[in-house]
């Protein structure tokens, strides 16, 4: 039975694994995070994606639109993890520039809930999303932590 430490250290290992596979763009990299039945509510529509390919087909068409390098910065990480569940969260940094010449570029909210199957940790339920503005219902990319 692993520690805390020891299950709070493979989830943080995993997720740098998915940073470099994301600037790599290497979608089987980051796909191999995720349980089959992944349940993700991402910052992009629909409301919510629900199982591996439709969540992988989203990455794969936001992937598609991007030239150049992505940036991604993961600032106040938090991991709790027991040996059969953990909870992930932390403030995302993305830019990026897309074909079209407009450059990405904004600050997110990511949660993530994961589930030791199999010895591996895998990543059940996905939460990426921006503040509001509440006067203007426009979402907030541009805030700071």
């Amino acid at each position: 039975m692993a520690t805390r430490d020891q299950n709070e250290a493979e989830i943080r290992e995993i997720i740098a694994r998915w940073v470099e596979a994301l600037h790599a763009r290497d979608l089987d990299r980051m796909m191999a995070s995720y349980e089959t039945c992944v349940v993700a509510f991402d910052a992009t529509p629909p409301v919510q994606f629900v199982g591996i390919d439709a969540y992988r087909d989203t990455w794969r068409s936001w992937l598609d639109t991007l030239e150049g390098p992505i940036e991604y910065e993961l600032r106040e990480l938090a991991v709790c993890a027991d040996d059969a569940v953990a909870f992930t969260h932390g403030l995302v940094h993305m830019a990026a520039m897309q074909k079209s010449g407009r450059r990405g570029d904004g600050w997110l909210r990511w949660t993530a809930g994961w589930k030791k199957i199999d010895g591996a940790w895998l990543v059940v339920h996905e939460h990426v999303s921006a503040p509001f503005e509440v006067e203007t219902n426009r979402a907030v990319l541009d805030a700071r932590p």
